[in-house]
């Protein structure tokens, strides 16, 4: 994988309650995306981010994993967390370094205690979020349901922007609200683009309408247009979701099937396209309270967020890059300790699988194997 700067670097955690299908649309996104070329599934326990023998055993996550991939020249750094209240520690560690969250939704179950904790987790981390629907196709599924209720929880900051596209009763695709247009998915997730269909009509004027009023929402130019009845151009509408993202006050919906690859493709442009990068926040905050502004070519500094043993390799550190850049062979001091550490090899992580760099630009996350004084 080569080396990304900061702008082309987005570091995404994936919550929600156990069961929603975390671990599934990572899989979904590493396949659309080329990192693999097989897509695992959770039942099988061949998916990459559950690849201790005891995940695959449970069919669950026990452990955050990093899930590295590259969309459109982005690299999208996803983290898929535990879903169980047992292992929210995992959780609390992966929010630290995440710039943005997504919360995946079952869409038969809708709303469930592990959402409402997923939604505390990210507002607690000031992380911009939106949400995935999963499972929509299932015919016990009710997206309007939830999309209703997450209205009703969360407010107007709540945004869609997919809906299913329903045809003949049967959800065959989903539509996208801001260029009015329908998806058909193919076995890779690809869609082609097809008229909404006449029994979809009244659900995309009513969910557009909810659309364009939490585009309003974001200046009052646009407020003023929506309110005198004025259209609010494409453009407009796509800057104004953009600016929601990355200040919290739109929190997207998206809906998809993440087993079959549904939705994922839309979902992956817009988190390429809007969602934060690590230098949006500005600035960093320390272990003792004092905050270090962040800069792309200021003194290098990691925070290591999570440390393992192996019993082959040893002590495995991962680090997300908090300013500069961290090169391999470099002497860094340990702020704890106060001693001097080198960090002898660094390493890309994508489920098991470990790939050793030269450098990693400032946002990105990686792993150091062995931290030598």
């Amino acid at each position: 994988m080569n080396i990304y700067t900061t702008d082309k670097i987005r570091n995404v955690v994936l919550l929600g309650h156990g069961g929603s299908g975390k671990t599934s649309l990572a899989e979904a996104m590493l396949y659309i995306t080329g990192e693999i070329d097989r897509l695992g599934n959770v039942t099988a326990g061949n998916t990459v981010c559950d690849y201790d023998p005891e995940e695959a055993a449970r069919h669950i996550s026990i452990s955050a994993a990093m899930a590295p991939m590259v969309w459109k020249d982005v690299k999208i750094n996803v983290i898929d967390t535990p879903g169980y209240l047992d292992f929210s520690g995992e959780v609390l560690q992966a929010l630290r370094v995440a710039d943005s969250a997504v919360i995946v939704i079952d869409g038969k179950a809708g709303i469930e205690i592990g959402t409402e904790l997923a939604w505390h987790y990210a507002d607690s981390a000031n992380l911009p979020r939106a949400f995935f629907i999963n499972k929509f196709d299932d015919n016990e599924a009710r997206f309007a349901k939830v999309l209703d209720a997450l209205h009703d929880k969360w407010g107007k900051t709540i945004c869609p922007l997919t809906i299913p596209m329903v045809k003949d009763g049967e959800v065959v695709g989903a539509i996208d609200l801001i260029d009015e247009s329908a998806h058909v998915f193919d076995k890779n997730g690809r869609h082609s683009v097809e008229i909404i269909p006449e029994e979809s009509k009244e659900a995309v004027a009513k969910y557009r309408d909810m659309l364009m009023e939490a585009v309003a929402s974001t200046n009052e130019d646009l407020m003023m247009k929506y309110f005198e009845g004025e259209e609010i151009t494409h453009m407009e509408a796509i800057n104004a979701v953009h600016e929601g993202i990355i200040h919290g006050s739109i929190v997207p919906v998206f809906c998809g099937a993440a087993t079959k690859l549904w939705g994922v493709w839309t979902m992956l442009d817009k988190i390429s396209e809007s969602f934060p990068r690590h230098t949006a926040k500005k600035e960093e905050t320390l272990a003792n309270g004092d905050t270090m502004e962040i800069s792309v070519d200021g003194e290098p500094a990691m925070f290591v967020f999570k440390t393992v043993a192996d019993p082959f390799v040893g002590k495995m550190s991962y680090f997300k890059v908090m300013n500069g850049t961290i090169k391999r062979d470099m002497l860094m001091k340990n702020n704890t300790t106060g001693d001097g550490e080198k960090l002898a090899h660094i390493y890309i992580v994508n489920g098991k699988k470990q790939t050793e760099v030269d450098e990693l630009a400032c946002g990105d996350i990686g792993m150091v194997a062995k931290l030598s004084n």
